[in-house]
């Protein structure tokens, strides 16, 4: 059902466009299957990495909560696996890696990046105070 309320608005869209003179009759056409083309591949993508996740992963959807999750558990055969042990070590040392590239990247990006924290912050309280103390004595001139 919403398919066919996905096309429906598409067509209204096109149409309001055509009637604007900002389309051409056949682009809507070319547009149309350019997007059914994009739609047909991405689905296409889609369950091939879906079919790989299940060669991999056993998929369960979890309804147990309000919002229905995907479990994710190691086959047997990987899990017992020599693969397994290795990808655990890569694992960890590669989030080694990750942890000391962010670290180097936050101490870059403080010494050689513009940051407008401090002064910025002074400059808005200079400038709220000035005006707290304008209204101060507009209210109250004594």
């Amino acid at each position: 059902m919403m398919k066919w309320q996905l096309f429906l608005q598409i067509d209204q869209s096109f149409q309001i466009h055509r009637s604007y003179g900002s389309m051409l009759e056949g682009e809507a056409d070319e547009l149309k299957a350019q997007s059914v083309i994009s739609s047909a591949i991405f689905q296409l993508i889609l369950l091939q990495e879906y079919q790989i996740l299940q060669c991999v992963f056993h998929l369960q959807v979890d309804r147990s909560r309000k919002i229905p999750m995907l479990r994710f558990r190691d086959r047997d055969s990987y899990a017992s696996n020599k693969t397994k042990e290795y990808d655990d070590i890569a694992m960890k040392y590669l989030s080694y890696v990750l942890f000391l590239l962010v670290a180097c990247f936050s101490i870059y990006s403080l010494m050689y990046e513009r940051h407008k924290s401090c002064p910025s912050c002074r400059g808005r309280r200079k400038g709220n105070d000035a005006l707290e103390s304008g209204m101060k004595k507009i209210i109250n001139p004594n």
